[in-house]
């Protein structure tokens, strides 16, 4: 399967899950589930994606740990909706932020990160005109990438289109949680699904895998692999 145009990055969904189906919950940080879960650093290794994209929840939790900048020095700066590329030749990894609103903040322009392959990744926020001026100006103002997706809804393909334009990314890596996942799925736009399976099951309160999903979709099975500690990868592809 070749991707629906050459204009996107292909697709991947990388996700670890419960037997299940569940994408979060107590189960996914357990002790019993550490061993497994890690399994999947392998596999995001192994698929090498040059961009990754999280949930707004996952990110403010791990990542941006819930940063929230002073905005009132840019209360009166005249800025537009403008895409502002600030990437440079040393980035080779990008986190890109579906923010629709714009109010997930970063102190710098490249995350810092414990977990491998997320590391040192250039933010690349995708806002749509609901963001206010003083926010854009600041995420201008600390280095960081940003890209306008629609007005009011983030256009997921138009953000594709301008994510391999503007920053040569050729392959995205989705991974979670529930809500992301269901969104890319609603948008028909996952290339591959790559499923490391974990040998536990969610709790009822736990998140499935597409939240959200408007309809049913057939995938073309691919590999299946058994890996160390009881953790399974499936790999499916677009139709």
């Amino acid at each position: 399967y070749k991707s629906m145009t050459s204009e996107l990055p292909k697709v991947h969904l990388i996700i670890a899950t419960s037997l299940d189906g569940k994408v979060a919950g107590k189960f996914l940080f357990s002790k019993e589930n550490t061993k497994p879960v890690g399994e999947y650093f392998k596999i995001y290794k192994e698929i090498n994606p040059d961009a990754y994209s999280i949930g707004k929840t996952s990110l403010e939790l791990y990542h941006s740990k819930g940063y929230k900048p002073d905005l009132t020095p840019f209360k009166d700066t005249k800025i537009d909706y403008t895409d502002n590329i600030a990437t440079k030749p040393e980035y080779k990894m990008f986190n890109v932020v579906l923010d629709r609103k714009g109010v997930i903040a970063w102190k710098k322009a490249v995350t810092f990160e414990s977990m491998e392959g997320f590391n040192g990744a250039h933010v690349i926020e995708v806002l749509t005109e609901k963001a206010s001026k003083p926010f854009i100006a600041y995420l201008k103002s600390v280095g960081i990438s940003y890209i306008f997706a629609g007005k009011e809804e983030i256009d997921l393909t138009l953000a594709l289109k301008k994510l391999k334009k503007h920053f040569g990314i050729k392959k995205l890596a989705v991974c979670g949680g529930s809500g992301i996942n269901g969104s890319f799925y609603n948008a028909n736009l996952y290339d591959e699904l790559d499923i490391i399976m974990s040998p536990i099951v969610g709790e009822k309160e736990g998140l499935p895998l597409f939240g959200g999903a408007k309809e049913f979709r057939l995938y073309k099975f691919e590999e299946v692999r058994q890996l160390e500690h009881g953790a399974i990868y499936l790999k499916y592809s677009k139709i």
